[in-house]
């Protein structure tokens, strides 16, 4: 998503003045709030960060801005006869922020407030480390959210530590900024740290359990904080064995079915399949390039998955089935090549009778954290991802001679929107993938989905988009429709609805319904 202007744009009200004010364009709000402050004289501005994990381990971040009523009139006073300064909330929009459309009124300590809120939803820990320490810059540094399951009980823990040294706007404050008419604020800003974790007697549904503290910045020390809270189960015994006894009668059923799967393949395969060659070149050729095998097919007919490094050395896995029809590529989303995209390699490969082959984005640094890739990701190279993609579809098509797709999630939809230019695969399926680059991951490695989808044939390619996808928002889908691509939409579904079960937007309905679609594009169905 780039940095054009936004279409939303945050109103703040004066109880005594009709007029309307927006703020100065900034690449962080935060920043940019305070370097309007900065120039007003007896006003001042807090930050309430309310923090709520939910009993997965996601949650949501709520950031209040609070203005008071004299900074209010005086910020209106310098719109002039329009009343009005302009802000862009660009950034935070494509970062995944919701921003309030206006600000509310409230009373603080006897004075009233405005207050302008920004809400923003967290899926794991380290997904919530990146929006403290990162999004927010109001100075927090080694935060850390452990979930710890033992037996019934859950403890959750959250400790981090606030260093006014990372604190953004605080050194902006202690140079002032005065233009001869105004001044620095009347005092130091106040951030408020507020923590909900579960907590209770889970069997009754009582997660209210809240620990808060106060930082007041500019004080001109270190000052550290630290949350604990736990949770017990104390509800019947007996619902905790009948979860025991449903989940082994799952898993006995599953069982049974996958028997009867592996004898049902075996009456038809009458030889094992071989050791898959993967020799990229001619072997006559003095600079062949091969693709390492770490691990190979056992003696089972059942389709295997192979380990392997790409040419270029990153890691990947295949799975290749006997008599393949056709080959697939995945790229994974931004969380790279893990369990789950090992998984749907296997499930696409045994459903369809196709090679699958599924690689790491992250190539040199397959360990990278979450917070970490998405500090890094303008570092990829458009060259050595789509390089490795078509690798990996010479690998799984290179000894049958069969077309090959190209499926990816998330950043890998992205760079399934490019692989378009590089006329390698016959059919082409981003699911969420973003249409223009995010501001933060913009870089000189990085070029435009819509420009490299003008360069190849865009009715190859299928997006599966969600409606309330702020990584997609809909005038970038009308780009896309415009660009000659076939689009279908889901409304009422986020980010990653059908790809991870176990996110909290995984909308089970519309994700069968997207896979069925999907699976018939790439077979040239529809």
């Amino acid at each position: 998503m780039s940095a054009t202007p936004a279409t939303q744009q945050a109103d703040i009200s004066s109880s005594s003045r009709p007029s309307l004010f927006r703020l100065i364009s900034s690449r962080r709000l935060l920043l940019g709030l305070l370097g309007v402050v900065l120039l007003l004289t007896g006003c001042w501005v807090d930050v309430e960060v309310e923090v709520t994990v939910d009993s997965d381990g996601s949650g949501r971040v709520v950031a209040n801005v609070l203005f008071s009523q004299e900074l209010t009139d005086a910020l209106i006073s310098r719109g002039g006869d329009s009343g009005a300064i302009g802000i862009d909330f660009a950034d935070f929009e494509a970062n995944g922020w919701e921003v309030s459309p206006n600000s509310t009124s409230t009373q603080r300590e006897g004075e009233i407030v405005q207050v302008l809120t920004l809400t923003k939803e967290f899926v794991s820990p380290e997904h919530l480390k990146t929006i403290l320490e990162d999004d927010l810059q109001l100075g927090f540094e080694e935060v850390s959210l452990v979930r710890d399951v033992s037996g019934s009980s859950v403890d959750y823990q959250l400790t981090g530590r606030f260093n006014q040294d990372l604190l953004a706007f605080g050194t902006d404050l202690a140079e002032g900024a005065g233009d001869g008419n105004l001044g620095t604020l009347q005092r130091a800003p106040r951030v408020t740290l507020t923590v909900n974790m579960p907590g209770g007697d889970q069997s009754s549904g009582d997660q209210t359990s809240v620990n808060q503290t106060s930082v007041v910045l500019g004080d001109g020390g270190d000052t550290s904080f630290e949350f604990a809270t736990s949770t017990n189960d104390s509800g019947s015994r007996i619902w905790l064995w009948v979860g025991w006894a449903a989940a082994a009668l799952f898993v006995f059923v599953i069982l049974m079915n996958l028997v009867g799967y592996l004898v049902e393949k075996r009456q038809r395969r009458a030889t094992a399949s071989g050791q898959l060659s993967l020799d990229l070149n001619s072997s006559d050729s003095s600079d062949a390039k091969t693709a390492t095998i770490i691990e190979t097919t056992s003696n089972d007919p059942m389709p295997q998955l192979n380990s392997i490094n790409l040419p270029s050395g990153t890691s990947a896995v295949t799975c290749i089935t006997e008599d393949a029809e056709r080959a697939l590529v995945i790229i994974p989303d931004i969380m790279g090549l893990r369990p789950l995209f090992e998984e749907h390699t296997i499930r696409l490969a045994q459903e369809n009778n196709w090679n699958v082959c599924c690689f790491e984005l992250y190539a040199e640094n397959p360990d990278y954290k979450l917070d970490e890739r998405f500090a890094h990701a303008c570092e990829l190279e458009d060259n050595r991802v789509l390089e490795d993609a078509i690798a990996a579809a010479d690998i799984v098509s290179q000894e049958a001679n069969i077309p090959v797709g190209i499926i990816g999630f998330c950043m890998g939809g992205m760079y399934v929107n490019k692989s378009v230019a590089t006329e390698r695969f016959d059919r082409a399926v981003s699911f969420y993938g973003m249409i223009e680059v995010p501001e933060g991951w913009k870089s000189d490695t990085q070029r435009e989905p819509l420009d490299c989808i003008a360069e190849g044939d865009p009715s190859k390619l299928l997006a599966i988009i969600a409606e309330d996808d702020d990584y997609t928002p809909a005038r970038e889908v009308a780009k896309l429709r415009e660009a000659g691509v076939q689009v279908t939409s889901y409304s009422n579904c986020d980010h990653g609805f059908v790809h991870d079960p176990n996110r909290e937007s995984h909308r089970p309905t519309e994700a069968a319904e997207a896979w069925k679609i999907s699976i018939a594009f790439l077979k040239g169905e529809q």
